[in-house]
């Protein structure tokens, strides 16, 4: 498990029972997309959140605009936001896949009036927004 504590701290091993609220928590499978974790809660290593803290909620509230791309600006930072997070607002992604536990994901809207655009972001096994890929508009 790892945290965003300070990574120059030297490592403890400590032993507890396997009935111990410690041990039944590690066993605990990871679900991100209940909640997102606490700052002091424990994270796998392997998940975006142990090195980029959860966003928070929205600047302002992206539902009511019509325009998809529209939605994306108003969510603000994307990374560290869960891929349920995301396509609540946005629907359906147009292009999703997966491979060795990575997910990309690309949503967009093609219009000959406002013009095209499209985000690829790329998640973690745990479904949490590692990066943006690319966005584009033209």
């Amino acid at each position: 498990m790892g945290s965003l504590s300070d990574p120059a701290q030297t490592e403890k091993s400590i032993t507890v029972e396997a009935t111990s609220p410690e041990a039944l928590e590690a066993r605990r499978p990871f679900d991100p997309s209940v909640r997102p974790p606490t700052p002091d809660e424990l994270v796998p290593a392997d998940c975006v959140w142990a090195y980029f803290p959860y966003p928070g909620p929205f600047p302002r509230d992206p539902r009511p605009l019509s325009r998809i791309d529209q939605k994306f600006v108003a969510m603000g930072t994307l990374i560290g936001r869960h891929f349920n997070e995301i396509a609540s607002i946005a629907g359906i992604p147009m292009v999703d896949m997966s491979r060795d536990g990575i997910r990309s994901s690309v949503w967009g809207r093609t219009s000959l009036w406002t013009g095209s655009w499209q985000i690829n972001l790329v998640f973690d096994r745990y479904g949490v927004c590692a990066r943006v890929g690319t966005e584009t508009a033209f």
